[in-house]
């Protein structure tokens, strides 16, 4: 599952969606968690680590959380407004661009093959070319988001 957010405590929209999904998916599966954490959920070391170890008690294996680049630095989100409006992409494409993210997901690819992806957002869209090839099943991307449930294949990004 690749998240937007560590979803827990689960106390706002997209975290208690992400959890309850997780929860779900784990009844079936065994999940690993590859995440951002935002810094009005978990602001110091203490909440994430918190977080971790409560999630890890409904996923096999639960990435250290990446900081969205953008809420961390004034000039970085800046940049992504100005490649958003230059690059004709939206600007949630550059919000979730991330070495950091790209590391642990590839990491994550490394040791295991999942059977199906879920993206709790489809701001993730630019993870799909990867994880299209990764994939056991010709379920390869689920994402659904505001309230919504939509199933989508990568391969058609």
């Amino acid at each position: 599952m690749l998240s937007q957010c560590l979803p827990y405590p689960p106390h706002s929209g997209v975290a208690n969606r992400t959890f309850n999904i997780l929860k779900q998916l784990q009844v079936e599966y065994d999940v690993d968690l590859v995440a951002f954490f935002r810094v009005r959920h978990q602001p110091d070391c203490a909440a994430r680590q918190a977080a971790q170890d409560a999630l890890r008690s409904v996923a096999t294996f639960v990435a250290e959380p990446t900081p969205i680049p953008g809420e961390h630095s004034w000039p970085r989100k800046v940049w992504d407004h100005v490649r958003s409006l230059l690059g004709g992409q939206s600007y949630t494409y550059y919000l979730y661009s991330s070495r950091a993210f790209a590391t642990r997901l590839g990491e994550a690819l490394r040791t295991r093959t999942p059977d199906l992806v879920h993206l709790d957002s489809l701001d993730f869209h630019r993870w799909c070319r990867l994880l299209a090839h990764t994939t056991t099943s010709s379920r390869s991307c689920s994402g659904g988001g505001h309230g919504t449930s939509t199933m989508w294949y990568c391969g058609a990004i």
